[in-house]
């Protein structure tokens, strides 16, 4: 399964980015540069959805529209492919 959310990311006065998901707010990451800040974000949105998965929480919907802001945003895909996923109702 390939989950894809918007992440934002924002250049702080020394350099580094902030990056966050609107759709997952537990997901907020830091990098010491615009390389660095897409890997951690990668990491910290893959630890966030896998523990909604392991506490049998609903994976929230990507909105890709409707983002207004200044700060540049990246698609940020993630593959979670043979993990098991079964939402208790």
């Amino acid at each position: 399964m390939k989950l894809y959310y918007p992440a934002i990311f924002l250049k702080e006065g020394d350099g580094r980015y902030s990056v966050s998901f609107p759709d997952v707010p537990e997901a907020i990451t830091c990098g010491y540069d615009f390389e660095n800040a897409v890997e951690m974000a990668k990491e910290c949105l893959e630890l966030c959805i896998k523990g909604r998965m392991e506490d049998n929480e609903e994976i929230p919907r990507a909105h890709f529209e409707n983002i207004d802001i200044k700060e540049t945003v990246v698609k940020i895909e993630l593959n979670l492919t043979g993990l098991d996923y079964n939402k208790k109702e």
